[in-house]
């Protein structure tokens, strides 16, 4: 999904409409993927008559062009340095959201610390200071006959959210459970047809009305929600956690959809798993730890995927693919993934999820080629609806550190496809260690970026165990934990109901 930053924001007051109109005009070439021209526009009007007073807007949008341009460290950088200018202009929820995304670009980068990562995470907090929390009455929630969970996410339609999340909202036992959707943007698909049809509660902003933190905690404290779930953390801008920061449910959660710590003081727990979270992990995080005994998430394919078959095609030379996001692939992936080719003859690397800017194309492309991959070797297609039966024509998918892959990682299992991917310490970037060690893979898991090379050219060179691997993967994933629904129920309510009577006992 695209960002663009300055979007929703109020333009500067300037003592004429020429720069408003200016800015406007700037906004509109960004909405269009015309980067290169709304960055000259944006220089050239600082140029001529920039203002102190416009300096967040002007950095929103040149950290918007950055990422237009695949440069995600430096739309970062300029995302920072409007969060400092606009600390006194920007309007306070919009000044939570932008830090949110910033919080959410980060992951991206390759080089930032443990140390940096978990002290700007923990500043988010700062934005709690002053807030008024709902009280709850633990006398009135102990009657409730159900236990009431409260799921919060920007939407809940088709996607990689949905994918892992749609067995708890449809799945937990209605005699002791009852489930409210809380979406924060209005849009209904098939998908979210279907989870509203098994849900006791569903809200979203009322039509021609914009959505408020405000007013979707008021409506959760209203349905006396004991346990919130949210679902994306810092993701879509953190909508979600706004309305959480008031605490409109006693016991809160979050988890599943965003790969490390909100930050806040008012969000309880944060729900991970064995693999992901090892004993010590409690230090990046401002939540209590907790873990499922072995996956965090559960994963439904798509109805298009139950539609695809497969039918692997017949390669000469080993295929490697990543069907990752852009953004992921950063200086050390491509680094390894050229020595891979180097040391696999006649083997090519399938890029699907392509970008249609053609300016953030011919970016990717020169990186590809400034990190010495052959690109008479590389294939780059676009992503479309119907991506899941290209990876029958993939050998091995290769994943992204440190921002590893999740649903991508998912989908290749399901698929057949074995999947080499590289761990880090943090939550973040052991998802796909968790989803090997849980489908019994876990030799598939690299702890460093040379095991990382080694184990993608072995297994290339060894056809046997490939075609083993090709045959038996499928069976294997959806016997795991991650596919085990009933399971993974039991899991989540026992989960439930230790954190309730952790509250209703007073000792949380």
């Amino acid at each position: 999904m695209k960002k663009k930053y300055p979007e929703a924001m109020p333009l500067p007051e300037t003592e004429g409409e020429r720069e408003n109109e200016a800015f406007a005009e700037i906004i509109r070439l960004c909405e269009q993927d015309d980067w290169r021209m709304a960055s000259d526009r944006l220089e050239y009007l600082v140029a001529r008559a920039g203002k102190p007073e416009w300096e967040w807007l002007v950095e929103a949008l040149r950290s918007s062009i950055a990422n237009g341009l695949g440069d995600t460290k430096q739309a970062v950088v300029h995302l920072w340095n409007m969060l400092q200018a606009g600390r006194d202009s920007i309007p306070f929820n919009q000044h939570c959201s932008r830090y949110s995304d910033f919080l959410f670009l980060q992951h991206y980068d390759e080089e930032k610390s443990d140390e940096q990562r978990r002290r700007e995470a923990f500043a988010y907090g700062d934005f709690e200071r002053g807030l008024r929390h709902y009280v709850h009455d633990r006398s009135k929630h102990g009657q409730h006959e159900r236990l009431r969970i409260g799921f919060i996410a920007s939407s809940f339609g088709d996607s990689v959210v949905a994918n892992f999340s749609i067995q708890i909202l449809c799945g937990l036992d209605k005699q002791r459970y009852q489930v409210f959707c809380y979406a924060c943007r209005r849009g209904d698909d098939a998908t979210s047809d279907f989870i509203r049809e098994h849900v006791q509660g569903w809200w979203q902003p009322p039509e021609g009305e914009a959505y408020t933190p405000k007013r979707l905690a008021q409506q959760i404290y209203e349905d006396e929600i004991d346990i919130l779930f949210d679902l994306e953390g810092h993701s879509a801008g953190g909508a979600g956690l706004q309305a959480a920061a008031l605490r409109p449910a006693p016991v809160q959660l979050s988890g599943i959809g965003y790969m490390s710590t909100t930050g806040m003081g008012s969000m309880d727990y944060f729900l991970g798993d064995p693999y992901c979270d090892p004993p010590g992990s409690e230090e990046d995080f401002s939540e209590h730890l907790l873990r499922l005994p072995h996956s965090h998430f559960c994963y439904t394919p798509t109805e298009l995927a139950f539609q695809e078959k497969r039918n692997r095609l017949p390669h000469k030379g080993i295929v490697f693919g990543s069907f990752n996001k852009f953004e992921k692939i950063n200086g050390r992936v491509l680094a390894c993934w050229a020595e891979i080719l180097g040391r696999v003859p006649e083997s090519r690397l399938l890029l699907k999820n392509w970008l249609t800017s053609a300016q953030k194309q011919r970016a990717f492309k020169r990186r590809l080629r400034e990190a010495g991959l052959p690109m008479e070797r590389v294939l780059l297609e676009n992503s479309s609806l119907q991506y899941m039966g290209r990876y029958n024509a993939v050998d091995i998918a290769l994943d992204t550190f440190p921002y590893v892959g999740g649903g991508t990682t998912c989908d290749a299992l399901y698929m057949g496809v074995p999947v080499v991917s590289l761990y880090g310490r943090r939550h973040g970037t052991r998802f796909g260690y968790s989803l090997l060690m849980n489908t019994g893979l876990g030799e598939l898991a690299a702890a460093t970026e040379k095991e990382y090379v080694e184990k993608a050219v072995a297994l290339a060179g060894d056809r046997g165990l490939l075609s083993a691997l090709h045959r038996e993967i499928p069976d294997m994933f959806r016997k795991s934990p991650v596919m085990d629904a009933a399971a993974y129920l039991r899991d989540m309510q026992a989960a439930f109901e230790q954190i309730w009577q952790e509250w209703l006992s007073g000792k949380a």
